[in-house]
């Protein structure tokens, strides 16, 4: 079977150099709560545009939360477009979600799948803030606590006196290759029967079925897809500690 098949599914993507402060950002995507692709034009334009890096079952992200939540209050009026993103590789879309429900964040939520985004703005942590002008270049990259300041001054125009700042809580860490040669029978056959057979089978209501080597080819693309997204395999409750089992791939499979 494709190596494509068990590679994709590790939510990889291409080398991103991070710009550096002053530098204009390209164009930045991710994925909005139904799994829709964005880009910061989506937002419309502003004078300044707030990525906060965030994620769930990181201390620090929730003890900053309620700094993001109250600067979000005072600087949206002022013409500053706030966005969350969630580049964690153990993140999925319900999680991203959930994580800003919870702390009464009132703007875009996305979900950053292959780390592209984080890795462009040279964000390494959660929490950890990026701010670009109404140009898209980067302005500010570093700790929450740096924001307001930072913000005062992109708003007026001008440079932020601290423009990059070192950052706190828990590193980003995106998964890597594995480093033996990946096979059907040792790698990619044990997921589809924990993850996919049970409903991806005949008489059950899978619309195809994956028990075996020929039918995974036949529908690869569309397995690198749905699980590169978190659509498959489905599961739609908002974490908590009462539901037992979570139909979740881990980042390796």
């Amino acid at each position: 079977m494709r190596r494509a098949l068990a590679a994709a599914s590790l939510l990889l993507a291409l080398p991103v150099f991070a710009v550096n402060i002053g530098e204009p950002v390209g164009k930045l995507k991710f994925k909005d709560a139904w799994y829709l692709p964005r880009t910061l034009e989506d937002l419309g334009p502003a004078k300044a545009y707030v990525l906060v890096f965030a994620r769930e079952q990181c201390e620090a992200s929730e003890k900053a939360a309620d700094t993001v939540r109250d600067l979000e209050a005072a600087y949206g009026p002022k013409d500053a477009r706030f966005v969350a993103v969630d580049s964690a590789d153990a993140d999925n879309q319900t999680q991203a979600t959930w994580f800003a429900l919870r702390h009464g964040w009132d703007f875009p939520v996305v979900k950053d799948w292959d780390g592209a985004c984080a890795q462009a703005l040279g964000v390494t942590h959660t929490p950890e803030v990026a701010v670009l002008d109404g140009q898209q270049a980067l302005r500010y990259r570093g700790n929450v606590s740096g924001l307001g300041a930072a913000l005062d001054a992109v708003l007026a125009g001008n440079a932020p006196a601290a423009a990059e700042t070192a950052p706190e809580g828990s590193p980003l860490k995106q998964e890597s290759l594995p480093s033996a040669p990946v096979t059907y029978a040792k790698d990619v056959a044990p997921i589809l029967q924990a993850h996919c057979q049970r409903c991806h089978r005949p008489g059950e209501v899978g619309q195809f079925s994956l028990q075996t080597h020929k039918q995974a080819v036949k529908w690869a693309d569309g397995i690198v897809a749905e699980t590169k997204d978190h659509r498959m395999p489905p599961w739609k409750p908002a974490p908590n500690d009462h539901l037992a089992s979570p139909r979740h791939l881990k980042p390796a499979e």
